[in-house]
Parts: structure tokens; C-alpha cells; sequence
């Protein structure tokens, strides 16, 4: 019974290794116990061996033939090993089984609208229909079906009817806001929300679900934070909200207060490893990167197995520049896991550091054996000899990497170390062809304006920037681009382009200093300081906003504004960063 408890315990922690290493002995005293074979089977399915997996479930299918249960997880089993047609009987059968366990039921249903079969989809709802009319759960997989179907007014009052038998049931009400959202309709999503939260002020999920809705509609951050903090008062022990709220909170600038909530939580369970996790995450946006290291060091030991705690603990290492120590902590957290790329990123970046690039591409190396047809260990590669100075050599790894995920990245990579390698006529025919082959695609398009406008070839900019445009006439910041690009060559223009990128993003910081910036190279100074003042007060943390205003400020004579801006700026600058030598050069002409 311990081994058994012991097995049960490793499955509830998803720890399939474990799990496994603890069933074997099992397996050979309690072979025919149908308890043991349903755990077998568990266990054999969350370590990815289906076939094994669902030998047990079968056998303690046989051994209990009428349990709906262990007949859901051979079904289950069944399916996610490619036996679509054997798995749906099974899951039909365990539905008949057992009239109160409706897991098969809803298992068939999600199947059918996996696989695209609406029809058989309808009649699975219909037989749970039948078997729990009176039950939320029934009505909310109906109206998800008949969403499927494309049957939107039949989708709503299904939602509806689930929310009549249970005005509590919280996935009825996200279901109805999207609905409503669909519709256009944001004020009724955000008041069924408001409803539900003022009804049921215990679930905390409401208030999750409600602040997500908010964030995705434009809501405003401080009426975000009221209700993740409302949502705290009423359910003080809930982690999501607490998480949620200690991010924003930090996000926003309040570390203090930020760390208040996390060091409350961890000290009412001070070995819970989320809380842990919590408080450290909320130490490092404080800037306590001492304690911070403490902390992760003792979510380590209370998850000996997890290599997340060991990778943050070598980032705050790197921070410190103790290299050495955060070499330890990703061999350490390598030798818990040799195959977390993760780790291996930031190894194969130390070993750079310290010039010990051979080093580093014997771990990409490892990285592409152990994750088979991935693109990943190739980039890594391609990476660290980039890094090395090795142009050329790059090419090969990235072409590998492009070979086997054809994704835009990839692509980036191998036309950047071509032209680096001098091979323009190849890099060019690369992107010539992506181009033509996915003329939509923006992500090559705006790779190609972006480095046109680092090279200064701004025609060729201005003529990327409007054939992108074609494709979205309303982006914002292809506008914002388009007009600087044109200030480059003094195109009269360029402040109506910026403008209507301002029209469509009044809010954005960078599009009005773009604006600003024109207006002040166009002789309208006044409004271009006013316009670079706002672009600041909506990014106070950004110094190139700052730097630009104290350009502004000087040509118009307030050499103490400049100053002060320019103080402010460095707060916010890397040291020995290329913003940190603009600022001191600025500061050394007035």
C-alpha cells in the first residue's frame, strides 16, 4: 500500500521517471491486482509508452470489465496511440458503463471535435444530454459543439441554459463573453463579468478571467490592479491572483509593495515551492538579487528534480558576474537533466565568454542528438561560431536549422551570417525566393526594412516600408518607420505619414517621439517639444525618449531641461551601453 501511495504521489507531482522506477517492483509482487495494472497503465502513458500503457489498462479492463473508469483510460490510452476506431468504442462503452461518470462522454466529444467530426460530435452531446439533462457541464460541451457547427444562436442558449441550472458555473460566463466579443459587444463581456464577481466574490478564477478580459479590451492598468486587488481581499489565499498581482505590480514600478504581498504569502507556508518561487521572482524586480539567490537556492532543495530554480540562479549569477558559480549551477542543473535547452543556451553563452568556443559547440552538438529532427541545436551552433567570429562556418548550421523548420527566423539568421560571410548574390536569391513563395509574410519584409534602415539605405527603406503597407494600410508602426525613414531624406511628408501613425496609436511613446522628432527637424519647435514631452511621460523608463527631449530642449535653449532629462536618462541606462556614451557625449556640449 506505501509503494502504491508512494506511485499515486509521483503521478500527482508529474514525475513519470519516478513513477515508473517505483511501479516496478509492483509489477512483479501484484501483477494481477486490477488497482496495480490501472496504476501501470498511468504510469506508462505519462512517460510516453501508449503500447504498454494500454496493455495494462486492458488487462484491468478484463480483470473489472465493468468499471467505467479504468475503460475511459484504455479509450484515452487508445487514442493518443494513433487506435481512433478502437479508442471511440471503448470511450462509448465506459459512457454506457457508468451513468453518473460522464469523463468518457466528454473525452468522445473533445475526440470528434479534434478530428473534425462535428456529426458524431452532436451525437455524443446528445447522449450526455440524456444522461445528465439538469447538469451546466452537459449545456456548456453542447454550446461548444454547436460552435463547432457553426451554430452561434444555438451556441448562446446552450451557454445560457447552463448558467439558468447553475448561475455560478464560470465557464458558461467566459463562453457567453467570448460570444459577446465576437459580436463586438465589449461592454456586455465586461459586465458579465462584473456580475459574476459581485455574485460570487469567493471564486477567484472570476477575478482572473475578468482582468484578462480587461487587459485583452484595452482596459486600464489601474483598473486591472483595483480588481486583482479586490479579488486578494476577498480570497486572500489565492496564488493566481497573488502572482498575477505581484507581476503587475512590479511591472508598474511598485517592487515594494510587490514584495510585501510575496513575503505575506511565504511566510504563512514557508516551504510551499510556488510561494518560494513567488517571493523570489518579486526579490528580483526589488533589485535584491542577494536574497533572491537565497531563495532560489531554497526552492532548489525543496525540488531537488526541477532544474528551473538552478537556471534562475545561474541568470542572477551571470548578473553578479560570478561566472564560475553559474557554470556550477547549469552543470548541475544539466546533470539533473542533459537534455534541458534552457540550461544548455546559457552554458553554451558562458563558454563564449570565456572564449571557450570549441566548448561551446560540443554542447550545441549535444543539443542536435538529443532533440532529433529540432531545428534548435543547429541555431545554437550557428550562434556560437557567429560569435566566434567564424561568418562562414555559421552558414552551414543555420542552413541546417532552415532545412529542417523553414520558419522566418531561421532564415534571418542564414541570409545575416551569408552577408557577413560576403556571399551577397546568395543571400539575396534566399530571401528573393522566401518573398516570392509567401508574398504575406511580414516578418521577412520588416527583417529587410529594419536592416535597410541600420545601413542607411532609407530609399530602399521608404520603398519596403510602403509595399508592407499595401498589405496593412492601418499598422502603426509601419507608419511610424515609413516617416522616419522619410525624415532621413528630408521627404516634406514625412510629419503627415508620422501623424497618422500618431492617429492610430495616440498612446504609444515611440510613434510620438518619431513625430516629435520630425516636427522639430521640420522647425516647429514648440510642438515638437510638447509632443516629445507626452512621448516621455508615457515611457518615463525609455532614455532614448529622454535623449531626444534634451536634444529638443537645447535647440531651444533650455540648457537646465536638457540637463535634467539627460540625469533621468541615465538612471535608466545600462552602464558602458551605447545610450550611456550618447548621454555623456550630449552632456559635454552644454
Amino acid at each position: 500500500m506505501a509503494r502504491r501511495l508512494l506511485v499515486t504521489a509521483y503521478i500527482g507531482t508529474r514525475e513519470p521517471s519516478r513513477a515508473l522506477e517505483a511501479l516496478q517492483p509492483l509489477l512483479k509482487d501484484k501483477v494481477e491486482d486490477v488497482a496495480v495494472l490501472n496504476l501501470a497503465g498511468q504510469v506508462y502513458a505519462m512517460n510516453g509508452d501508449f503500447n504498454r500503457s494500454e496493455q495494462y489498462f486492458q488487462r484491468a479492463t478484463q480483470a473489472d470489465p465493468k468499471n467505467a473508469q479504468y475503460r475511459t483510460r484504455l479509450g484515452v490510452s487508445r487514442l493518443v496511440g494513433g487506435e481512433a476506431d478502437q479508442a471511440f468504442q471503448d470511450l462509448e462503452a465506459a459512457s454506457a458503463l457508468d451513468q453518473d461518470n460522464i469523463q468518457a462522454d466528454i473525452t468522445l466529444i473533445m475526440a470528434h471535435l479534434r478530428r473534425n467530426e462535428v456529426a458524431k460530435a452532436v451525437a455524443a452531446v446528445q447522449t450526455l444530454e440524456k444522461k445528465k439533462p439538469n447538469d451546466p457541464v452537459t449545456y456548456n460541451m453542447k454550446g461548444g459543439v454547436l460552435l463547432a457547427s457553426k451554430d452561434t444562436a444555438g451556441a448562446r442558449k446552450a451557454f445560457e441554459k447552463a448558467l439558468e441550472l447553475r448561475p455560478d458555473f464560470l465557464p458558461a460566463v467566459s463562453n457567453l463573453a467570448r460570444l459577446d466579443m465576437a459580436d463586438k459587444n465589449i461592454d456586455a463581456a465586461r459586465k458579465r463579468f462584473e456580475t459574476f464577481v459581485a455574485a460570487n466574490p469567493k471564486v477567484a478564477q472570476g477575478y482572473m478571467q475578468y482582468a484578462e478580459l480587461q487587459a485583452m479590451t484595452g482596459g486600464q492598468n489601474k483598473d486591472i490592479q483595483a480588481l486583482l486587488e479586490k479579488g486578494l481581499t476577498a480570497v486572500p489565499t489565492s496564488l493566481p491572483i497573488r502572482t498575477a498581482l505581484v507581476a503587475m505590480l512590479a511591472q508598474s514600478g511598485d517592487t515594494k509593495r510587490a514584495l510585501l504581498l510575496a513575503q505575506e504569502a511565504q511566510a504563512g507556508s514557508p516551504d510551499d515551492p510556488a510561494l518560494l518561487e513567488l517571493l523570489a521572482r518579486a526579490q528580483v524586480a526589488a533589485g535584491e538579487n542577494q536574497q533572491a539567490l537565497t531563495t532560489f537556492g531554497k526552492l532548489s532543495s525543496r525540488m531537488p528534480n526541477s532544474v528551473a530554480p538552478l537556471v534562475a540562479m545561474s541568470d542572477l549569477q551571470v548578473a553578479a558576474k560570478d561566472f564560475a558559480s553559474a557554470e556550477q549551477s547549469l552543470r548541475k542543473a544539466l546533470a539533473l537533466k542533459p537534455d534541458a535547452v534552457e540550461a544548455q543556451q546559457r552554458l553554451i553563452s558562458l563558454l563564449l565568454q570565456s572564449k571557450r568556443g570549441d566548448a561551446a559547440i560540443a554542447v550545441a552538438r549535444d543539443v542536435q542528438k538529443q532533440h532529433g529532427e529540432s531545428s534548435v541545436g543547429f541555431l545554437l551552433e550557428g550562434e556560437a561560431l557567429s560569435a566566434m567570429g567564424k561568418s562562414a562556418d555559421a552558414v552551414g548550421p543555420y542552413s541546417e536549422a532552415f532545412k529542417r523548420d523553414k520558419s522566418p527566423q531561421s532564415l534571418i539568421r542564414v541570409h545575416s551570417a551569408r552577408l557577413a560571410a560576403g556571399q551577397e548574390q546568395e543571400a539575396a536569391k534566399l530571401v528573393s525566393e522566401w518573398v516570392k513563395a509567401n508574398p504575406k509574410d511580414m516578418v521577412i519584409r520588416t527583417y529587410l526594412a529594419e536592416r535597410s534602415l541600420s545601413e542607411q539605405k532609407y530609399e530602399s527603406a521608404v520603398q519596403q516600408y510602403r509595399q508592407m503597407l499595401e498589405m496593412a494600410p492601418k499598422n502603426a508602426m509601419l507608419l511610424n518607420n515609413l516617416a522616419w525613414a522619410l525624415g532621413k531624406l528630408n521627404d516634406k511628408s514625412a510629419v503627415s505619414v508620422a501623424e497618422q501613425a500618431v492617429s492610430l496609436a495616440p498612446n504609444s511613446p515611440v510613434v510620438l517621439d518619431t513625430l516629435g522628432t520630425l516636427l522639430m527637424d521640420s522647425g516647429n519647435t514648440a510642438k515638437g517639444i510638447e509632443t516629445l514631452k507626452k512621448a516621455v511621460s508615457l515611457g518615463p523608463k525609455l532614455p532614448q525618449l529622454r535623449i531626444n527631449l534634451a536634444r529638443a530642449l537645447i535647440k531651444s535653449g533650455d540648457k537646465d531641461g536638457a540637463r535634467k532629462e539627460l540625469d533621468e536618462a541615465q538612471r535608466n541606462a545600462p552602464e558602458k551601453s551605447p545610450v550611456a556614451a550618447e548621454i555623456e557625449k550630449i552632456r559635454a556640449t552644454l
